[in-house]
């Protein structure tokens, strides 16, 4: 009996060494798996980064070519325009400080901002291509926007309103006398059954 106490005891611690070892081979295999998945899963976060970082530069592509586009647009209606027969006037001056009331040191503050023209206003827009003021164009909407604002803009030859947006700084009130007479807006005539 001895012995056979024995004998299940070694079987038993044998038994138990292959448990063990096979939960050691059992082991390094997952954690090889989870290696190699983890990896994969690396792969594929750097390769969405990488397209969302073309779709980025794509987006800025995109967004410089429309502007080019409307620039393009925008000078091709401007070219045929005519320019402005007078150069634009500069002017200028100097405040005396001993003319102000309260002192010398007194603050001043001189709002050169202009308020929104209104729809109708006779307006001149500079051309950056040709480097001039053109005249010719009358406000027909005004866009404000949360860092700029701009106005639709019509010839004043015809009523029809042009399909860009014209920045506030390229548009200011015409300076010289234009000699092109404003077109009045015409009423439809009813509808008729020669129409």
């Amino acid at each position: 009996m001895p012995g056979k106490s024995l004998g299940g005891r070694e079987s038993f611690d044998e038994l138990r060494r292959d448990i063990v070892s096979e939960r050691d081979v059992v082991d390094a295999r997952v954690a090889d798996h989870d290696l190699q998945l983890v990896n994969a899963l690396h792969r594929v976060a750097d390769a969405f980064e990488n397209i969302a970082e073309s779709l980025e530069a794509d987006r800025r592509d995109r967004r410089v070519q429309l502007d080019t586009v409307e620039f393009l647009l925008r000078e091709l209606v401007l070219g045929f325009a005519q320019p402005t027969a007078a150069p634009p006037v500069v002017l200028g001056g100097s405040i005396d400080p001993d003319a102000l009331a309260d002192g010398p040191h007194r603050r001043v503050d001189i709002d050169l901002s202009d308020g929104p023209m209104t729809v109708g206003t006779i307006v001149e827009v500079r051309s950056r291509f040709h480097d001039r003021w053109v005249h010719g164009f009358a406000v027909s909407e005004y866009i404000p926007g949360p860092t700029r604002r701009g106005y639709r803009l019509r010839r004043i030859t015809d009523t029809d309103q042009l399909p860009l947006l014209f920045d506030a700084a390229d548009v200011r009130r015409t300076a010289v006398a234009n000699d092109l007479p404003a077109v009045e807006e015409v009423e439809e005539p009813e509808p008729s059954m020669w129409r």
